[in-house]
């Protein structure tokens, strides 16, 4: 790493810090100079928002704060999904020199993000202040059960100095317990359906480690689980609420209650899905996200397919970042192999979103040890996809496939990724 890369990360790394006690009033001449530069770099310079604005009749220069985003519609994920990329990022944009991060959220539809070298170290710095809210320390042991594909070791971890682990998401956790105890982690990172079959194998006697603590992301926690994760692994989990488009939004403290928004790094407006309005603070709404950094792919009143509501007050930990109450983020649940085994759906989620001409996808289990593909858009090259998931549920896996025009939640609730309806839901209550 090179002297101003590594003193730009310090300098930032000293602001987050700073502000993270602070009253967000403290640094609103900050919030509100970052989004007149997105605002304005997004409606001159990315042919999507530049569309946008025209259409809404909105200058850059009509957007003086916060408060008048709301004249801007909302963006969606699939939205972006289906316009080149060459549409949703800075006229120009030199994809070589960037950062592709692609996820499906909790909406099934895959999205590329790019960011800049840059912006990826400043995603690293708002996850290291989530991870040291919750007290994580730079010597600790960390087990990230959450990457596709188990990156190269960093040149920090040579220090000795944030040192992680990983179990590849693809790989059954049944076949890692005694490296996992072996190991001896200090912090665990994972989802819900992962924290239960963690507290499957510690049950069983096969996991004996007991980790100082554990985060959970990507999913909502049951407070069963949390119980659960409470019981057998020793420390109740501490919630992160984050999306691949942003890096962490909001997250607990050690406190474990509510969560702190990152209030300097984003704008996170809680509407009514009917009208895009904000709704008053405990009133659950759909999450709006503005981010304030991209500077290659802006994200300008973006729904990112997630339920919340906002909290008044402040928490008893001290910090001034404001909070939400409570999240309503990705349904998912466990998938089951022939003799009942539970597996977590995310290595077959992975398949999905790297086979070409899927643009959503939801797998539903109505038996243990057969699953329904159900795509919008392909077809498939569905022999492929059949045998990528057996690798991952079994040989003997029955595989169909569906193709309907449209994916969409059922009712009112969110939109499920996977859904097991032969076993309780694994975010049951």
């Amino acid at each position: 790493m090179d002297l101003v890369r590594m003193t730009r990360l310090w300098r930032d790394s000293r602001a987050l810090r700073r502000r993270e006690w602070q009253d967000p009033g403290a640094y609103r001449d900050l919030v509100t100079a970052r989004l007149r530069d997105v605002v304005h770099l997004a409606a001159t310079r990315v042919p999507h928002y530049r569309e946008l604005f025209r259409e809404a009749g909105v200058r850059p220069d009509d957007v003086h704060g916060p408060e008048d985003l709301a004249a801007l519609p909302i963006t969606t994920n699939r939205a972006l999904r289906d316009l080149p990329r060459e549409a949703v990022t800075v006229d120009g944009s030199d994809f070589d020199a960037l950062y592709d991060k692609w996820s499906s959220g909790s909406t099934g539809v895959t999205l590329h993000t790019w960011v800049t070298p840059h912006e990826r170290d400043v995603q690293a710095l708002n996850a290291l202040r989530v991870f040291h809210a919750g007290g994580y320390r730079a010597r600790d042991v960390l087990l990230d059960l959450l990457e596709p594909y188990a990156p190269k070791p960093r040149a920090i971890e040579r220090l000795g100095l944030y040192r992680k682990h990983y179990i590849e998401l693809k790989e059954d956790l049944a076949d890692h317990t005694d490296a996992i105890n072996r190991m001896r982690p200090d912090v665990v990172l994972a989802s819900a359906t992962l924290l239960d079959l963690l507290c499957d194998h510690a049950e069983s006697g096969a996991l004996t480690v007991r980790p100082r603590l554990v985060f959970n992301t990507g999913e909502r926690i049951a407070p069963r689980q949390r119980e659960r994760a409470k019981a057998l692994l020793g420390t109740a989990p501490i919630d992160v609420y984050g999306a691949s488009e942003f890096g962490p939004i909001a997250f607990q403290c050690a406190e474990r209650d509510g969560y702190h928004i990152n209030a300097d790094g984003l704008i996170v407006d809680i509407v009514d899905p009917a009208t895009g309005r904000p709704v008053p603070p405990g009133t659950v709404g759909q999450v709006v996200i503005t981010g304030l950094l991209g500077r290659v792919m802006p994200f300008i009143r973006y729904s990112v397919g997630d339920l919340a509501a906002l909290r008044p007050g402040r928490c008893a930990c001290g910090r001034g970042l404001p909070l939400l109450e409570s999240v309503q983020g990705r349904l998912i649940d466990m998938l089951l192999t022939a003799d009942g085994t539970k597996v977590s759906p995310w290595g077959p989620t992975i398949v999905l979103e790297e086979t070409p001409g899927v643009d959503r996808y939801q797998l539903v289990q109505d038996a243990p040890g057969a699953l329904l593909v159900r795509i919008e858009g392909g077809p498939v090259d569905e022999a492929d996809v059949t045998a990528r998931l057996r690798a991952l549920l079994g040989g003997t896996l029955a595989v169909r496939f569906e193709y309907p025009d449209s994916l969409t939640a059922e009712g009112r609730h969110k939109f499920r990724l996977v859904v097991n309806r032969c076993a309780p839901p694994s975010t049951g209550a």
